[in-house]
């Protein structure tokens, strides 16, 4: 969970104004509100989605070890649902991230990059300066109400998953596991790109005022290096 504490949202803040008054609206090296206008490449929501696909995973696999019955039975339907979305044919990965992969990297299917881009594309809407400006410490709360205001994306989301699911049957049981792993991936989708952000406009303010800068340590790369080997945590299934 992302806590934007008085100290971070002040300095962030002062930030924001320095850019706006003295640099025309030059923010991030291009156009004022980037966060918002830009448009990303497939091979950010390969990282993004695989960095999520792995956390989420590696977490369901340490628990199902010791955990009651009625639990594990929850986290293998929530595993299969998780393990659709992975990629197991990686020819549409971009050529760098295939040459950083040695046989266990999580990508999400290359079908479901649309689908990542539409909710960040949302998310953008209010992560940026101006949004920022307006909604201030409460810019990740904001930014969650308008994700889960947005029932098109879970719609979206269910549709993409039940076309990897043929051979899965659908009950009540599944249908609920589906509702959270929607939330849970596009809550930390969203959080994700936030602290990116705020990890961003740090870097670009210390790059400015020629102070020693957190370089390549963004949520971008470091989802990228969140690719852990899952084997020695995974369950025979």
């Amino acid at each position: 969970m992302i806590v934007l504490s008085s100290a971070v949202y002040n300095y962030l803040l002062k930030q924001v104004s320095i850019y706006q008054k003295g640099l025309t609206g030059q923010l991030f090296g291009g156009e004022f509100s980037k966060a918002a206008t830009c448009s990303d490449g497939d091979d950010v929501y390969y990282r993004f989605g695989g960095g999520v696909l792995c956390d989420m995973l590696k977490h369901r696999y340490k628990e199902i070890k010791n955990c009651p019955s009625t639990r594990r039975n929850l986290l293998s339907i929530e595993i299969s649902l998780l393990q659709a979305i992975n990629n197991k044919d990686k020819s549409s990965i971009p050529a760098y991230l295939k040459y950083r992969d040695r046989g266990y990297m999580y990508f999400p299917h290359s079908s479901f990059v649309p689908f990542l881009r539409n909710l960040d594309t949302l998310v953008k809407t209010v992560v940026n300066d101006e949004g920022f400006k307006k909604h201030g410490d409460e810019l990740i709360k904001v930014t969650h109400a308008e994700l889960n205001k947005d029932v098109s994306l879970n719609d979206e989301f269910k549709t993409l998953l039940k076309l990897h699911l043929s051979d899965f049957t659908m009950d009540v049981e599944s249908e609920e596991a589906m509702d959270r792993i929607y939330h849970e991936f596009s809550r930390k989708l969203c959080n994700a790109r936030i602290q990116e952000y705020i990890s961003s406009t740090k870097q670009e303010f210390a790059a400015k005022k020629g102070l020693a800068s957190t370089v390549d340590t963004n949520l971008r790369t470091k989802l990228l290096t969140q690719h852990t080997n899952l084997s020695s945590i995974r369950t025979d299934e």
